[in-house]
């Protein structure tokens, strides 16, 4: 069989090459980056983020007035500080946790909100020495923001008074709560939409070479199996060498 010059005939015994296979079967690429598209346009579309942080301080009563052992010790402050953490963390389920030092929306997380006792330590070591509890709140818009967040301030002073008052501290010895600072600042966050939309295309021509690869190798084992008498015998082909150089 002649092939005609400059077109590389492909026999149905030769094993495809990469690049000839990706050429030959273009169109598996070209559906590949069309199903993706949808996945690009869907990342394009999306908004950012609204973040704000704010702290929420555990304030002693003045004075030496009232029945009340924690306000003599302001390390008592903190270890209380530590329990309404854990407190308001396990009351509310769909609270964040806190793995890496990174900011909430940081995470990948659209809507949600982190409560924690701050930590000045280092890598090897801890220091919580601030009574008060940080509070991060991560939402899709400004208004569930600012629900989200008046609800946490609200909860967090509820579960600071309420053992107060069940062991019976007069109102001006209790400690009390604070925000810090007064009008917490909230952030726009974009998205990083061309990163995620150049991960995506990357992925989709990955996806569609090694398709057409193989879509290649499948359709020439086919035509093995149909046209058996075009593949060539090697022994057939020495002989034929042999005789030619005589």
């Amino acid at each position: 069989m002649k092939s005609r010059p400059g077109v590389s005939a492909t026999h149905p015994n030769q094993e495809p090459n990469a690049a000839r296979s990706v050429l030959r079967r273009w169109y598996v690429v070209v559906l590949a980056l069309c199903l993706a598209f949808p996945v690009v346009s869907y990342s394009k579309d999306q908004p950012g983020v609204y973040w704000t942080k704010f702290d929420v301080e555990f304030v002693l009563p003045p004075g030496a007035t009232g029945p009340n052992a924690m306000r003599q010790d302001s390390r008592n402050i903190v270890f209380y500080a530590a329990m309404i953490e854990k407190q308001s963390n396990a009351t509310r389920g769909n609270a964040a946790i806190r793995a890496t030092s990174a900011p909430l929306y940081g995470t990948g997380i659209h809507s949600g909100y982190l409560v924690y006792l701050p930590n000045s330590g280092g890598q090897w070591q801890s220091n919580f020495e601030k009574a008060a509890l940080t509070v991060e709140v991560v939402d899709e818009s400004q208004e569930k923001l600012d629900a989200m967040s008046n609800k946490l301030v609200a909860q967090i002073k509820h579960d600071v008074l309420a053992p107060q008052e069940k062991l019976g501290v007069v109102p001006h010895a209790r400690i009390t709560t604070r925000v810090s600072p007064e009008h917490p600042e909230t952030s726009y966050i974009p998205l990083r939409n061309k990163r995620a939309i150049a991960t995506e295309l990357l992925l989709g021509l990955v996806i569609g070479v090694t398709g057409a690869y193989y879509t290649d190798r499948i359709i020439i084992r086919i035509r093995r199996r149909k046209s058996p008498a075009l593949a060539p015998r090697s022994g057939h082909l020495i002989q034929q060498r042999q005789t030619s150089r005589r």
